[in-house]
């Protein structure tokens, strides 16, 4: 099953699949702006703006984008545990391919590892762009995972978001 929550027409989805996975884990945008604070979504995102390493500190979770749409994950949170528990309950680290999906105006991360496929958003926090995973089946809960990019660029990429 494939739970959905559309706010302001966005949906953003993480579908596991497989003959082991049964479920689904739901990803959504809570309320009006990312939950950190009045940040928007980011807009005209390049590929070469993604490539590098990313990590999310609060998640203990690294997602690392190359230029030829491969990548690996490490520890991303992918379902969240029940209301009164703490912590990510599965997580995934592995390697996938990676593209920048587009729905209607808002512009997301699309990582498709082994059996799994994580759909994070893109927002810009001044001029640092920010990729953010929203975590577990109630969009009201707000658990996310935000990812920041390493401060170098990957090689042979000019200007570091």
């Amino acid at each position: 099953m494939i739970k959905r929550f559309s706010e302001r027409g966005h949906r953003v989805l993480v579908k596991l699949i497989g003959s082991a996975v049964t479920g689904a884990a739901l990803i959504a945008t809570s309320a009006c702006s990312y939950v950190l604070g009045a940040i928007p979504p980011a807009e005209h995102v390049r590929d070469s703006q993604l490539v590098g390493t990313w990590h999310s500190r609060e998640c203990k979770a690294t997602l690392r984008l190359n230029s030829d749409k491969s990548g690996a994950a490490s520890g991303v949170p992918t379902d969240m545990p029940p209301p009164g528990l703490s912590g990510p309950v599965k997580r995934f680290s592995g390697d996938g391919t990676w593209k920048i999906f587009r729905h209607e105006d808002v512009q997301s991360l699309d990582f498709e590892g082994d059996n799994v496929e994580i759909v994070f958003d893109l927002f810009m926090d001044g001029k640092r762009l920010v990729v953010v995973a929203f975590v577990g089946d109630d969009p009201d809960n707000s658990n996310s995972c935000q990812f920041a990019r390493d401060r170098d660029p990957a090689p042979g990429v000019s200007g570091a978001a």
